[in-house]
């Protein structure tokens, strides 16, 4: 049940009016909503996510009452648990496909299919910050097993994030009585303008972006196009989804965390992965970096942190090559970074002109290096990406249509607009206290209306 089609319309009308009909069973009503929502996926995946929690659930219970060595055994059997699920249902393929190249030179295959549940990377961290963070003596163990698989299957961020933590969303989770008016109506604008980058922006970018990346011989200028045109149809795409599911849980008197801050502003890659899908970022540094030592175990030993986390990283995004090396690539540019970072700063100091010079120079150089990695993620294999990096720098063929630039215009101008609104006024959502709002909002309804593609495309980070 994608956000984007009119099944999920209809879904979210008979939840809400049941959540303001039972005000006293609110959580119940939420609870069911999350169940029945992913179920509509697949009922077998929903038993799955259901016996990962009660795992955890009873782990987590045990570690806060045991002490000594048995905590440490109990958190390390939950968390193989969740990662064994994660494994067997992402990763036996790729496993059985490489294991057979390497020995005989022909894939294997399991036997019978192996079902890719929804959202599992991203349940799968969430339920295992719980358990560690109850281990951590952070949290509590939560005493009601519904309420943690409400905390796991809740339907606005269950499928792409933001990846939440349990100290902060589990008490949010009792649902207050009265929802201020304010809260309910920046909830609405914020989906709103989730549904407008999305349904406006990513999915008419989308065709235009296939269109040019499986070309075999692309027009001049044509791949370098795509490449650029791509992040901001990336960026669309996981901002709108993230928009929508923060807008819903809002009215509903949540508050998920914020998971991107403009991103294409960072001047370097570690403070683009700070404003990058924000959630996950924080996940892999305190979940995994820093039990790992972090960077105060020597520069050596630190880089190998940073390329083990990206890896992994990598991998947590996708089960192929493509991903794995993907991962490494943005560890590579996150220890360049680190490295140079300390002889840059000595060297501009507080003086402004160098600090101007090297912010402009940083953000095209992060932004180019972004956008050139993700072509890593567009390449069947290895030889197809050899030949769309040559044919970024092909300017010897025909030149391409200048219609694609205009075509992507159309749709890129009022994302552009409304971002630089955001970061002029120094605000998230400068709409929901301007005179503008009633505007705003006529706006993204109309192009919606006018120019919204409306198939049941799937959002880019669901196949995670």
């Amino acid at each position: 049940m994608l956000f984007n089609t009119l099944d999920f319309v209809a879904f979210l009308v008979g939840a809400f009016a049941l959540f303001l009909a039972f005000p006293r069973w609110r959580k119940q009503v939420v609870l069911g909503a999350s169940l029945l929502f992913y179920g509509s996926y697949n009922w077998a995946i929903l038993a799955l996510l259901l016996l990962t929690v009660a795992g955890n659930y009873f782990g987590a219970k045990k570690i806060d009452t045991d002490s000594g060595k048995g905590r440490k055994l109990i958190l390390i059997a939950c968390v193989s648990l969740n990662m064994a699920f994660l494994g067997f249902f992402k990763y036996t393929n790729m496993l059985l496909y490489w294991t057979g190249m390497a020995i005989i030179r022909e894939p294997l295959e399991a036997p019978f299919d192996i079902l890719l549940p929804v959202g599992i990377s991203f349940y799968t961290f969430q339920v295992t910050s719980y358990v560690v963070d109850v281990y951590r003596g952070l949290i509590s163990p939560e005493k009601s097993y519904s309420k943690l698989v409400l905390f796991t299957v809740y339907f606005p961020q269950l499928v792409a994030g933001p990846i939440e933590r349990a100290g902060r969303l589990l008490p949010e989770l009792e649902f207050r009585s009265r929802i201020p008016r304010d809260m309910v109506w920046n909830g609405l604008m914020l989906c709103l303008w989730g549904y407008f980058k999305k349904v406006y922006v990513a999915d008419n970018l989308s065709p235009l972006v296939d269109y040019i990346l499986v070309l075999d011989d692309p027009p001049a200028g044509a791949m370098l196009f795509a490449a650029l045109l791509f992040p901001l149809q990336l960026y669309a795409d996981f901002t709108g989804y993230t928009d929508i599911a923060r807008g819903l849980s809002r009215m509903m008197g949540i508050e998920l965390s914020l998971n991107f801050f403009h991103p294409f502003l960072a001047t370097n890659h570690i403070e683009f992965w700070r404003r990058w899908h924000i959630t996950l970022g924080a996940f892999l540094r305190d979940y995994l970096y820093i039990p790992l030592g972090g960077s105060r175990v020597g520069p050596a030993r630190s880089i190998l942190n940073i390329m083990i986390v990206w890896a992994l990283g990598g991998l947590w995004h996708g089960a192929t090559a493509g991903y794995f090396v993907w991962g490494l690539y943005c560890g590579v540019l996150v220890a360049i970074t680190g490295a140079l970072l300390p002889g840059v700063q000595r060297w501009s100091g507080d003086n402004k002109a160098r600090l101007t010079f090297l912010a402009s120079i940083g953000r095209v150089f992060t932004f180019l290096t972004f956008s050139l990695g993700l072509l890593i993620l567009r390449a069947p294999d290895a030889s197809r990406l050899v030949e769309m990096l040559m044919a970024l720098a092909d300017f010897r063929s025909t030149p391409m249509n200048l219609d694609y630039v205009w075509l992507s215009l159309i749709f890129l101008v009022p994302l552009i607009l409304f971002e630089f609104w955001r970061i002029i006024s120094r605000k998230e959502e400068p709409w929901t206290q301007s005179i503008l709002a009633y505007p705003s909002i006529f706006f993204w309804l109309f192009m919606i209306w006018a120019a919204g593609r409306f198939e049941a495309k799937e959002f880019f980070y669901f196949q995670f």
